[in-house]
Formats: structure tokens, C-alpha cells, sequence
């Protein structure tokens, strides 16, 4: 089992190098990250995870818990509070119609979903 394991992990090795390789190259067709964008690895996603335990845990003493929105929200959530003019809407907020021709957009923060999943679920 160790002897399959080691291979398969030098194999994988060898695949993610092959891939890095032709990313600096940037050869065509390999996908890299947007712009402004950063892939965390190892020590820096562990750092990260450490950080969000010590907030989470901090807000849980005082009483707080956490609140998941949906990435997609109506964009009135947003155009609403914000302003049609607010930078947020005009310049910041990737938008799109569904099948059914209503306005949705990938949220471009957090305090307008929470606001209205606390006023559409009464924990007011």
C-alpha cells in the first residue's frame, strides 16, 4: 500500500508541476485565476482558517451566529439600498437575467442579503 501510495503521489507531483510549467508559459487553453484573484495553499490557507476560527469564535462569545446568503440574489437587493448610481451597482455588480427575465446579480456584499434574509425569515 505504500509503495501504490508514494507512486501515485509522485505521479500526481509530476502532473501539477506539468501544469505550472505551462502556466508561466502561458500556453493556451489553461485556465488561470481573474485578475486580482488568489489561489491559498498550505500555509496561507491554514493561516486563513485560523484567523476565521479566532472571529468566529469571538462573535459566538458575544452572542452572535453565523448567517449563510446565497452568491446569487435579486439585484433589487442591492439597486434598492445602494442607489442605481453607487459604485456598487454601476461598477461593481456582475448582473444577468434568468429564464424568466428577472434581474439577478452575484452579491457584491454581505449586509444587503443578510438584511433581507432577517426581514424575509421575522428574526427581527
Amino acid at each position: 500500500v505504500d509503495a501504490s501510495h508514494g507512486l501515485l503521489h509522485a505521479i500526481m507531483r509530476h502532473r501539477i508541476c506539468k501544469i505550472l510549467c505551462i502556466r508561466k508559459r502561458g500556453v493556451a487553453g489553461v485556465p488561470r485565476a481573474v485578475r486580482g484573484m488568489k489561489d491559498r495553499f498550505a500555509e496561507d490557507a491554514a493561516n486563513l482558517a485560523n484567523l476565521e476560527a479566532h472571529f468566529a469564535s469571538t462573535a459566538r462569545r458575544a452572542g452572535f451566529t453565523r448567517v449563510f446568503t446565497p452568491i446569487v440574489e435579486r439585484t433589487e437587493v442591492f439597486a434598492r439600498p445602494l442607489g442605481i448610481s453607487s459604485d456598487i451597482v454601476g461598477k461593481e455588480m456582475y448582473s444577468l437575467e434568468d429564464r424568466s427575465g428577472e434581474s439577478l446579480c452575484l452579491r457584491p456584499e454581505g449586509t444587503a442579503g443578510v438584511i433581507r434574509a432577517v426581514l424575509e425569515d421575522n428574526l427581527h
